[in-house]
C-alpha cells in the first residue's frame, strides 16, 4: 500500500461519516412526511404506525452504522497516528499530521509554523518517501 493510500484511509472514513450523519439528519427531517392522521377517512391502506416503525427502524439502523464507522475510523485513526509518529525528524510527523488528519494545505503548514513554502514541501516529500519505507516494512513483517 502506498502512503497515500494509507494516509487517505481516515479522510476517506472521515468523509463516509459526514455522509452518514447527512443522511441520518435528512431521515430525520422527513420521519413524519406521510405519517399524518387518516382517522376519518376509510381507505385500505397500510396503517400510519407501520410506515413511522419502518422510518424509526430505518433511523435505529443508521445510527448503528454511524456508530459503527466511527469506531472504525479511530481504530484507523490510531493506526496512522502510530504510523506517522514513526517518523525520524519532528517537523515531518508536523507536516504529515497537518497534511492528512488536519486537512491542511502546504502553503497553509508553512504559514502557521513560520518555514517557507519549499521548506516544508521539501520535507513533506521526504516524510512521504519515509512512510513508504515505514509501511513497506509493515507489510513484509
Amino acid at each position: 500500500m502506498e502512503a497515500k493510500e494509507f494516509l487517505g484511509q481516515v479522510r476517506h472514513l472521515k468523509e463516509m461519516i459526514k455522509s452518514k450523519k447527512m443522511e441520518l439528519a435528512e431521515m430525520r427531517a422527513n420521519m413524519y412526511d406521510g405519517a399524518h392522521d387518516n382517522s376519518g377517512v376509510r381507505v385500505q391502506t397500510t396503517p400510519t404506525g407501520d410506515a413511522m416503525e419502518k422510518r424509526i427502524i430505518d433511523v435505529a439502523d443508521m445510527e448503528a452504522e454511524i456508530c459503527d464507522s466511527i469506531t472504525d475510523y479511530y481504530t484507523k485513526y490510531h493506526e496512522v497516528i502510530n504510523v506517522i509518529n514513526r517518523l525520524s525528524r519532528g517537523r515531518y510527523i508536523m507536516v504529515i499530521r497537518e497534511r492528512w488528519i488536519c486537512d491542511k494545505t502546504l502553503e497553509t503548514i508553512a504559514q502557521e509554523n513560520n518555514y517557507s513554502f519549499s521548506t516544508i514541501r521539501h520535507d513533506y516529500w521526504k516524510a512521504m518517501k519515509e512512510m513508504e519505507e515505514i509501511i513497506e516494512n509493515m507489510n513484509t513483517n
